[in-house]
Parts: C-alpha cells; sequence; structure tokens
C-alpha cells in the first residue's frame, strides 16, 4: 500500500499535489530572503554541482535531487557520493537516472549546466561514484579542457589545521558556498575513516570537497550516514580510498540512457528559461508572456512563470498530467469531486465551480493555503488535464498581468496521445486484470504501483493495484492477524491522519475469507469509510483486498466519491457488486485468463465455495485435506498432477513416496504444498535429470529462452545467450545434451535409468540455494518451479486431467 497518499482515479493528482507543494515552496523562496552566500576570491573550477534526474509515474523527466562533486581528472573525471547519482525504488532495486552536470565559472554567478555525465565506478559501501563528463551538443562550454584539483596522498594534517568545505547546499541557493573551519579530529566508523571538521555543509552539499590550506582535496563531504552529522560535519578521508579511485578511474564509462532524454529537455529547458514563449509541440500548447516575466521551466510536466524584479509580484504554474478520464468522456462534475479530494489535505477551498477555459471543459477553485488565496484552474483537454494555479499577490497586485498571460494559451490539436488500456498484466509479482470498455486504465512507471483504472460510467469511482514487500513473519499470519497487520498501518497513516479534521473515520467492512473468484476465494477484505462532517462535503469509501504472493503483497484498492447523503451506503454497496462482477472476477494471481477474458465461473457443485455463499459468513473457508491412493488406480497416479476438468480445474500432485495427493489451492498454497513435499537432492544427480528447456517461464534478458532464474539456477549466465561463448546457445546445448557452461564440448552426464527412477519426485538442490525441480512422469524430464506462480503454471501445464468418476476411483 502507498501509505501517504491513496491511489484510484486520485493518482493522476498526486503528482500534481507534489508539484503544487513544490510550487508553494518557491512562493515562499520567492517572498522571503534566504541565507547568503559565503565570498570567496578563488574560483574553484573544479567544483561542479550535480542534478539527477528521474522519470515519475507517467514517464515524465523529473528533477530527483542535487549535490556536488569534484573534478580530479582534467580529462573530466569526477568523483562524488554514490548517493548523489543514485536512486533505489521501494523494492531496493535501482532506478535509473540521468546525470547533469553544472560547472563552477566563478563562486558569484550560477554555474554553467552544459555537461552530462556517465558512471564509471560506483561503490554504495563507501559512498563513493567516479563520473566521466560529456558536454552537451549544442549548448555553451568548453569540453577540451577541465580544471582538476590534486588529492592527498598522505594525511598529515592535525588537529586546528585550517580546512575549507566547497559545494552547492540548497541553503546556498545556486551559486557555489564556500566555508571554513578546522580539523577536529578522525572517526572510525562504518568500516570507513572519517574526518572531523567544523566546517558547516548541508543538504547538497554532498559530494563537494574539503581542502586544505595548500589547495589539495583532503576529504568527500557526505550525508550518508545521517546518525553521524550534528554540529560537526563527517568528511570520508580521501587518502583511505585513493586505492579505489586509482583502480576505477580508467575504466570505460557505462552510458545512461535516460542521459539521451534528459539532454534533449535541458536544451528545451535553457531556451524556454530566455524565452518570452513557451510552446510544447509533444502537449500541444503555448503561451506567451512580457515585460519582466521569466519562465521556469525545470521539469517536463511542469512551468513556472515569475517576475524576480518586483518583490510585490505575484508569480503562477502549469501542471499537466496524462487525465484518468480523456476529454470525449469526461463527467466534470464527477470528474471535480474526486480530485478535489486530494485538495481538502492542508487546504480550505473557499469555492469551486464549473468553467469553459478555451473551449475546453474544467473547474476553478479559490483555495486557502496557509494564508495565502491560490486560484486554481483544471482543464481536461484530449488525454490531458491542465492545473493552472495562480497567486496574484497581495491585493490582487498581479492579476490583470497574470491574467492576461492566461488568456494568451493556445491549445492545439495535436496533443500527443495516451495510451489507455483494457487489460494489464504484471510480471513479478505476477497477476492479470481485465476491465471491460466501461473502463479506462493507465500503466504508471512504478513498480510498486503500477496501474489503475477508472469508470466512465461512474467517474467518482476507481481504482489501483500496489505492490509491496513483506517479511517471512507476515507471510506466516493468518489472515485474521495479517487484517489486524494492515488496519494498524493504514491507520497511523499520513493520509488518514491528514483527513480526521474534515471526517468521520468508520471502519466499515471486514472479512478474513472473502471469495473473489474460483481461484481466490479465502482472501482478507477490509472497508473504510470518511463520512463528511459538513453537509456540503462527500463521503469517501476505500475498499481493500488484499492478497499474499509468498515474500508480496499485492493490494487492490477501489475507492468511490458520493456527495454527502444518507443512501451513500446503499450507493456504495450496489456500485461494489458491478466492480466485482465485472472486474475483480477476472483478477489472476496464478495464470492467464482466457481469450474470452473471463475465469471459469464457479458451478454449484455441492463442495464448492460459491460467491454468495462465500461472502455471506466470514467462516466460510475452502479447505481440502490429502487424499490417500488406496486404489491400484490410484496408485497408478504416482507423481502425476490431477486435474479435475469436471469441478473447477482443481489441482491436486500424488506424491510417489507417500501415495497421497495433495490439493494445490492457489499460486501460493502451491508452492508452498510443492516445496514441503520436496526431497533433498544433490547437484551431481539432478544433473543427471534432462531439464525441460522448451517450457521456460519468467524473464529472460538474454533471449536464448531459458529465464533468468532458471540460467541462476543452472550456473549459466542470464545475461549471455551463450554463456560458454562457443557460438550455440545455451538453450540449443542443453537440448542437445552439451553442458553450456564449458565451451570444450562437454557432455551432460544424463543417466535415463536415474531419471526414470525419480519420475514424478519433486527435488530441491541443498547444494545450492533450495531452488525446486519437478520431474514430469510423462517425459522424465525436469521443470524448474520458480516463483509461485511459475511453479502454478507449470503444474497446470503439466497435469493430466481426470474425470469426477475417475477421481471417484483414486481411494
Amino acid at each position: 500500500m502507498n501509505w501517504e497518499f491513496k491511489k484510484n482515479i486520485k493518482i493522476k493528482t498526486k503528482n500534481m499535489l507534489k508539484k503544487y507543494y513544490i510550487f508553494i515552496v518557491l512562493l515562499s523562496l520567492f517572498l522571503i530572503t534566504g541565507k547568503g552566500v559565503f565570498a570567496a576570491s578563488e574560483n574553484y573550477n573544479y567544483i561542479v554541482k550535480i542534478y539527477t534526474y528521474y522519470e515519475d509515474s507517467d514517464y515524465m523527466i523529473t528533477p530527483l535531487s542535487s549535490g556536488s562533486g569534484v573534478i580530479i581528472e582534467d580529462s573530466g573525471i569526477v568523483l562524488t557520493n554514490y548517493h548523489v547519482v543514485s536512486e533505489k525504488d521501494s523494492f531496493d532495486n535501482e532506478v535509473d537516472v540521468a546525470l547533469l552536470v553544472c560547472l563552477t565559472t566563478n563562486t558569484d554567478t550560477e554555474p554553467l549546466c552544459s555537461y552530462s555525465a556517465d558512471i564509471i565506478a560506483g561503490d554504495e559501501d563507501n559512498d563513493l561514484a567516479i563520473l566521466q563528463m560529456k558536454k552537451i551538443e549544442g549548448l555553451e562550454g568548453d569540453s577540451s579542457y577541465f580544471k582538476s584539483i590534486e588529492r592527498i596522498t598522505e594525511n598529515n594534517m592535525t588537529e586546528e589545521d585550517t580546512v575549507t568545505a566547497l559545494g552547492y547546499p540548497a541553503i546556498g541557493e545556486d551559486t557555489l558556498t564556500v566555508t571554513t573551519g578546522i580539523l577536529s579530529g578522525t572517526l572510525e566508523k562504518y568500516n570507513q575513516n572519517w574526518l572531523k571538521t567544523d566546517a558547516e555543509f548541508s543538504y547538497g552539499s554532498s559530494g563537494g570537497a574539503l581542502i586544505n590550506s595548500d589547495g589539495e582535496l583532503i576529504g568527500i563531504t557526505t550525508q550518508a550516514h545521517s546518525d553521524l552529522l550534528g554540529s560537526l560535519g563527517y568528511v570520508i578521508d580521501i587518502t583511505e580510498v585513493n586505492a579505489w579511485i586509482d583502480e576505477n578511474m580508467t575504466k570505460i564509462a557505462t552510458p545512461l540512457y535516460l542521459n539521451l532524454r534528459m539532454k534533449d529537455f535541458i536544451k528545451i529547458k535553457q531556451s524556454v528559461n530566455d524565452s518570452k514563449i513557451f510552446s510544447s509541440s509533444d502537449l500541444g500548447f503555448s503561451i506567451t508572456i512580457d515585460g519582466d516575466w521569466e519562465f521556469a521551466y525545470n521539469e517536463e510536466s511542469a512551468l513556472e512563470v515569475v517576475n524576480e524584479s518586483d518583490s510585490e509580484a505575484g508569480l503562477f504554474n502549469i501542471v499537466w498530467t496524462r487525465s484518468p478520464i480523456n476529454e470525449e468522456n469526461v463527467k466534470i462534475d464527477d470528474y471535480m469531486m474526486a480530485v478535489n479530494f486530494l485538495s481538502t489535505v492542508g487546504m480550505t477551498i473557499y469555492s469551486e465551480e464549473k468553467i469553459d477555459f478555451k473551449g475546453h471543459e474544467g473547474f476553478e477553485d479559490i483555495i486557502d493555503m496557509y494564508g495565502m488565496e491560490l486560484h486554481q484552474k483544471t482543464v481536461v483537454v484530449d488525454d490531458y488535464m491542465f492545473t493552472i494555479t495562480c497567486y496574484y499577490g497581495e491585493d490582487d497586485y498581479s492579476k490583470t498581468e497574470i491574467d492576461m498571460f492566461l488568456d494568451s494559451i493556445v491549445f492545439s490539436d495535436s496533443l500527443k496521445s495516451v495510451n489507455y488500456i483494457n487489460t494489464y498484466k504484471n510480471e513479478s509479482p505476477f497477476f492479470q486484470i481485465t476491465a471491460n470498455e466501461n473502463w479506462l486504465g493507465m500503466e504508471d512507471n512504478s513498480k510498486s504501483s503500477p496501474v489503475s483504472f477508472s469508470s466512465l460510467e461512474n467517474q467518482n469511482i476507481g481504482f489501483s493495484i500496489d505492490i509491496s514487500e513483506i517479511s517471512e513473519a507476515v507471510q506466516a499470519m493468518s489472515n485474521e492477524d495479517y487484517l489486524k497487520y494492515i488496519k494498524s498501518k493504514y491507520d497511523s497513516s499520513l493520509f488518514v491522519s491528514l483527513l480526521e479534521d474534515d471526517f468521520d473515520v468508520e471502519y466499515y467492512d471486514k472479512s478474513t475469507s472473502y471469495y473473489v473468484n474460483a481461484e481466490l476465494y479465502n482472501e482478507v477484505m477490509f472497508t473504510e469509510k470518511f463520512a463528511a462532517k459538513d453537509s456540503d462535503g462527500f463521503d469517501v469509501y476505500d475498499l481493500y483486498y488484499e492478497f499474499r504472493s509468498v515474500d508480496m503483497a499485492i493490494e487492490i484498492d477501489y475507492s468511490a466519491f458520493y456527495e454527502a447523503d444518507e443512501g451513500n451506503d446503499t450507493r456504495f454497496k450496489e456500485d461494489r457488486k458491478i466492480f466485482e462482477k465485472e472486474i475483480l472476477s477476472q483478477f489472476s494471481l496464478g495464470f492467464d485468463i482466457t481469450d474470452e477474458g473471463k475465469i471459469a465461473s464457479v458451478n454449484s457443485q455441492e463442495n464448492v465455495v460459491t460467491q454468495d455463499t462465500a461472502n455471506s459468513s466470514p467462516e466460510t473457508v475452502l479447505s481440502l485435506d490429502p487424499i490417500q491412493m488406496r486404489s491400484q488406480f490410484g496408485k497408478n497416479q504416482k507423481g502425476k498432477i490431477l486435474l479435475e476438468v469436471e469441478n473447477e480445474g482443481r489441482a491436486w500432485y500424488v506424491n510417489p513416496g507417500t501415495d497421497l495427493a495433495y490439493y494445490l489451492g492457489r499460486p501460493a498454497d502451491a508452492f508452498q504444498v510443492m516445496r514441503e513435499q520436496g526431497i533433498g537432492i544433490s547437484n551431481a544427480n539432478l544433473e543427471k535429470i534432462p531439464i525441460a528447456v522448451d517450457y521456460s517461464l519468467g524473464e529472460d534478458s538474454d533471449g536464448d529462452g531459458l529465464s533468468n532464474e532458471l540460467e541462476e539456477a543452472i550456473g549459466t549466465d542470464p545475461m549471455k545467450s551463450d554463456s560458454d561463448g562457443d557460438g550455440f546457445s545455451d538453450r540449443d546445448e542443453i537440448r542437445n545434451g552439451y553442458d553450456p557452461r564449458f565451451s570444450n564440448g562437454k557432455k551432460i552426464g544424463l543417466d535415463n535409468n536415474f531419471s526414470q527412477s525419480q519420475s514424478g519426485k519433486i527435488f530441491l538442490q541443498v547444494e545450492s540455494n533450495g531452488e525446486a525441480w519437478y520431474v514430469d512422469p510423462k517425459n522424465n524430464s525436469r521443470y524448474f518451479l520458480g516463483r509461485p506462480s511459475d511453479a502454478f503454471q507449470v503444474m497446470r501445464e503439466q497435469s493430466v486431467g481426470i474425470s469426477n468418476s475417475d477421481f471417484q476411483k483414486l481411494n
């Protein structure tokens, strides 16, 4: 769950709100005077400012952070902190970034932002990175030579020696900040030697230089270990990392693919900031300003307009995002209710009304935020939502000018279209959902919140799917304990606390054995109702369906908005029933939805749980005990996976060692059953059994037909289709009996007699990482059981159909 902000139709306003708060921060900085910059006579051209960019959820180039760096070779080699040039998502995966480098020309002007950078080497543990600067073609600046700084090779510094800290902290605004102090000693911590100094540095100084009185580099400032930062600054001792720098700085830099887009954006940004006309060919809109007003175009999806020469002037910004509902289908009344939901957080809406802006429907709010009156227009143009937020200044000082600029806005017919979807499939963890023509879906650039859907018929309704990692302890919880765990996190979230002033929060509904569909019939569900305290407000219902898939939690967050009314509970129940029938019934964690987009419906057999009976009582749970194979017919099924073709496709695994058939249930249950029934095997014996290479599920980075997880399990390189470099793909070598790990033509030591004797067993690689394999009795080949969804899919694909009458013969 995204515990900070809800998702559904509101997800598209989340980025807008973030940029809205940035606008307020900008406004505050514009109205008050910040701390001055320390002056210095030297130019310090070897210090650079580094901006890190990423793609936001709308795939727009957006600033992530800024820091500092030090040029240590005149070819443009830069030393900085690892955390300055890297970012991780909520699953601890590296996020693609782009790097803009700004060269110091002197201490009282802004640096020259005409360079990109690729990463040569990085050391996360020691918080260091080495970059290669490259001039952006078409921008001002020289790339033939860069001034660099010498590094000390021995630390002969003593306490009380004078030192100088150089960098670009946020408090220093856009010019170099130079502070002096003394060396206060050293500290050994985090397997690293730190220099202590009272020279001031703060956020944004990371990656900057600490120099001695001879102008030599003695350390790199960092904020990697926040517990170290207090009245003293802590600096990486350069002599401790010189060996690593020398070893790595001559390596070839790894190109950052996002730099290509960032370079194009920076060229546009610099031309726009020097112009009085902003025109976007992609978005098909333009705006004209004049006088002392200037554009500040700092990210692809937002434009700010300011007048820094007049302290009383107001300012405004324009933010554009993909719209959850396109202009052709939008219903402004419903849309306004949903979008304005977030506007209740920290703000007071004085008035709201529908408007026509430049021939497009929208609405305008007058908002009080922290004592400032803001006028905000929201309008849907084709597939995009434009939000224009204006601060006119005290007594509407700039209203005439700002309104004139807004009147110059032109929307053309060439806006870039949005790729709306009806079906979404997630790879890891696997899930798939299909919506009908009454819904519009959008993929988001987020692994934790990858997709959201909005209803076309009732635009006050939407849902999103969120993913998070869960610990082994959470995986092992009962549904009852898991519900308590989820609720405790939700109730303590910032989102709920911010709404308590305007809404009464009610724990509306819950179940720990909720029926979703034939595959998912024993799930956790709960609903929160935010009832408006004001009769002119609106009620919000947030319904959560919670699924666990081994180490991942998957949450469907369904939300509905209604104008405050006593009949809203009934409306919500009716809308929810339609959603569950039309959409939720199509949700799957384990196998692909059929061409018709439907999972098999539940029949009326006595021992099958149906939706009507399952959700009528929280105690209804489907539980099937193992079946003993007593008959000869049953014993003949040893090792097989049996699929009840006349009974909703229920799957059973017949353990050849115990003559017990185990019900496999949903993917997570099946995965657990197969691991519990698995037996250990040495790698030498496992390699005697042929691998089923024609059936491989999951990501295949090198395109050789073998999934990454399978290749890791067998010891080949998932990034090379030909691991041993002999000219034959890994898959072809395995298929023809050769070992793809060796280029000398080594044959795999297959043993057909041994393979046949292991038919139907599940093996665990006890000498590796416990990888699981199933030996199919039909061909005596082993199938890799990677992720739970893969295992479930393998079992269904390799299963043998069995009729109800034959199933009765098993025992």
